[in-house]
C-alpha cells in the first residue's frame, strides 16, 4: 500500500484552492474525501480505496467514513500532522460527514468546502465541538 518516500511537510500548500466538486477526485475538483485521497496518494504515497455516496447520505444516518477506515486507518486520541479529523457538521444527526486534514500542529487542518479547498483551525468557534475524532493512515 506504501512506498518509503520522505514526507513532505509543506505539500499540503499545493491543494489549497481546488474548486469543490461532489465525488471529485482531482486537482479539477474535490469534495472532502476526494481530497483526503489526493492528499494521502500525494503527500502520503498511499492510495486509499474510494467508494460511492450519495450527496445526502449523512441525512440517511450513514457513517461512510468509519464504517471504511478499518483497513486503512486507525483511531488516535492525539493527533499528529497527515491525520484526518472527522467531523460532525449537523448538530442534530452527529454523524460525521465531513474530514479534514490536520497539516500543521497544533490545530490547522485542510477541507473541501463548497468554496474550495481551505485552511481552517480546529478551535475556531466552527468546529471547536465538531471533531469526532482523528484518524491516522497505516503506512
Amino acid at each position: 500500500m506504501t512506498k518509503n518516500v520522505p514526507i513532505s511537510m509543506q505539500g499540503w500548500r499545493q491543494f489549497l484552492g481546488i474548486k469543490y466538486k461532489y465525488l471529485g477526485r482531482s486537482t479539477k475538483g474535490c469534495d472532502c474525501y476526494g481530497l483526503l485521497l489526493l492528499y494521502a496518494k500525494e503527500i502520503l504515497n498511499v492510495e486509499l480505496p474510494d467508494w460511492f455516496y450519495e450527496e445526502d447520505w449523512v441525512k440517511r444516518g450513514h457513517n461512510y467514513f468509519t464504517e471504511n477506515y478499518e483497513g486503512y486507518a486507525y483511531r488516535v486520541d492525539v493527533p499528529e500532522v497527515h491525520d484526518v479529523l472527522l467531523i460532525c457538521t449537523d448538530p442534530v444527526i452527529k454523524v460525521p460527514n465531513h474530514c479534514g486534514i490536520l497539516v500543521k500542529k497544533p490545530n490547522m487542518f485542510i477541507q473541501a468546502t463548497y468554496d474550495g479547498v481551505i485552511s481552517s483551525y480546529t478551535d475556531s468557534l466552527i468546529f471547536r465541538d465538531k471533531i469526532e475524532g482523528a484518524y491516522r493512515i497505516k503506512r
